[in-house]
């Protein structure tokens, strides 16, 4: 079966599920959330549309040029704020985003938390997608949407995100261009975490291979484990080891990698608690994720 019939066939059974009949042009399911609790009651006032504000930005924008077949990406985004002087105020973000597999389950795609934000907000505001032109506030929301929509698309065709990354890297040249603006510099520690690493290791040729495995990992695995579970543990098995070969020839393994452990480490864990020769999956997962090393030890044996 080829990846783009699988595609078709792991939208139209989400789309069954979810109730949808055509084909439809946003890509993104948001739910939002916003945690004012750290500013005052007197500051809250002025925040309290923030979450449907986002919302109905996210549900309403179209972020690549071409329409989206299938289901939408569910999308969790948590904002807390952290602080307000005058408008400007001060933020972490965490996102999830969600996807669905052939069995029409869902299943999580990454979570990122971003603690380095900044903007002016103004209530009831009205919230446009001008990837060339910088916005405190709505250009790292779409930074990260770009990010989540092409993270969902390598899922379905390798390499398929390319697009959606390339217009997130738009919007970082932009900020860069605009100044002074944090969260938007230039950084290639490759252990630590940064919206510039982020997006150079997804559009890096370096960090391909990784980007095709965790495909595999979907593709010979997820999407196959209402049809032919043994298959698909063991498709999902070879796209460890060949994510294991990968790491063997890196210096340094990056932040996508680690992001990616840190928001699977519970599926895959839980995933292989059955599997026959769970031994050697507990060891690659360890190699891979050893900050999880207890985890997996807890649910596959140790």
């Amino acid at each position: 079966m080829t990846t783009w019939i699988r595609h078709i066939l792991v939208a139209t059974a989400s789309l069954i599920t979810l109730g949808y009949g055509r084909v439809i042009a946003q890509e993104l399911d948001a739910n939002v959330y916003v945690d004012y609790e750290l500013i005052s009651a007197e500051q809250r006032e002025d925040v309290m549309s923030m979450a449907n504000d986002i919302e109905i930005y996210l549900d309403n924008q179209t972020f690549l040029y071409s329409d989206w077949e299938g289901a939408k990406i569910p999308v969790d985004v948590s904002i807390t704020l952290t602080g307000r002087s005058g408008n400007t105020y001060s933020a972490q973000m965490y996102l999830q985003s969600y996807r669905y597999t052939e069995s029409g389950g869902k299943t999580r795609t990454i979570r990122i938390m971003d603690v380095n934000w900044s903007f002016e907000y103004y209530r009831n505001a009205v919230l446009s997608y001008q990837p060339r032109r910088f916005n405190a506030f709505t250009s790292v929301i779409d930074f990260y949407m770009l990010v989540l929509i092409g993270l969902d698309l390598d899922s379905y065709d390798a390499l398929s995100g390319q697009e959606a990354y390339e217009q997130a890297l738009t919007i970082f040249n932009t900020a860069q261009a605009a100044g002074d603006i944090p969260g938007f510099e230039r950084s290639l520690r490759s252990a630590e975490y940064s919206r510039h690493q982020l997006i150079t290791e997804l559009l890096g040729i370096r960090y391909e291979p990784f980007r095709t495995y965790v495909f595999n990992y979907y593709y010979d695995g997820i999407d196959l484990l209402s049809s032919d579970r043994e298959a698909a543990l063991d498709g999902a098995a070879k796209a460890l080891e060949q994510m294991v070969f990968y790491k063997n020839k890196q210096a340094s393994t990056g932040v996508f990698m680690q992001l990616w452990f840190d928001s699977k480490y519970a599926e895959l864990a839980d995933l292989f608690k059955d599997y026959y020769d769970k031994e050697t999956v507990k060891k690659m997962l360890m190699y891979l994720d050893p900050g999880h090393t207890i985890d997996y030890n807890e649910v596959l044996g140790g």
